[in-house]
């Protein structure tokens, strides 16, 4: 599952909803996206977040012709982040190689003190 952590500055948190887009359906051998198909797709917003490592990440461009769910919570989040988390990965374990590729999962801090790189990188990669 492809998930860049961010940090964003908390002007930019203001400005965006939180948009996390999870497919789920009870159908196991389900393989398309199911949802409503927009007649016009909603651009993605330009923001200025800032990545692990320290490096300008360019949300509309670094996923470009891909599916983007852009999520906003934070590591000590007792049971709502983990879960919707969990949720999303399980719904990508499902799908295809060549589906998952089309997603990228972006999360967002909301707490930015507390969550420093490495305790970003530490949550993100437990199972």
């Amino acid at each position: 599952m492809p998930v860049l952590p961010l940090i964003a500055n908390r002007f930019s948190l203001l400005a965006v909803g939180c948009a996390v887009l999870v497919a789920c359906s009870g159908d196991r051998t389900a393989t398309q996206f199911r949802g409503v198909a927009l007649p016009t797709p909603l651009a993605k917003p330009s923001l200025a977040l800032t990545d692990l490592n320290g490096q300008p990440y360019d949300f509309a461009g670094a996923t470009r012709d891909k599916v983007a769910l852009l999520f906003f919570g934070y590591t000590h989040c007792p049971d709502v982040c983990p879960l919707h988390m969990a949720n999303i990965a399980a719904v990508l374990k499902r799908m295809s190689a060549e589906e998952r590729s089309r997603v990228v999962t972006v999360f967002v801090t909301t707490d930015p003190e507390r969550d420093t790189p490495a305790r970003m990188r530490e949550w993100l990669n437990r199972d």
